[in-house]
């Protein structure tokens, strides 16, 4: 599928050996960032998040808890914006059904 190479090769710009200093300042970039954009886009669908993380995972772009907790990747702040809002809103999905 065209859609998922697309997002395979998007993966692929974050290096992994990012240096200390680029990787912490895109993990507070993503937690000033993600939060907000995931309770914006939340708020008008009358989803209620409990709490939001954002994690260092290797293989997943997020996840949610049955109690309204979502873990986000620090890496999708990395992403174009389509890609971001993808993956919140697939989060913010499993509110209605896990």
């Amino acid at each position: 599928d065209a859609q998922l190479r697309r997002v395979s090769e998007l993966r692929t710009r974050i290096p992994e050996d990012l240096p200390p200093a680029a990787r912490r300042d895109l993990r507070a970039r993503a937690r000033r960032e993600l939060p907000a954009r995931l309770y914006a886009l939340a708020e008008p669908l009358g989803l209620t998040v409990t709490r939001v993380s954002i994690r260092d995972q290797r293989h997943r772009w997020g996840s949610c808890s049955p109690s309204g907790h979502i873990s986000l990747n620090w890496r999708l702040v990395t992403m174009p914006e389509w890609v971001r809002d993808y993956v919140l809103y697939h989060e913010l999905m499993h509110l209605r059904r896990l």
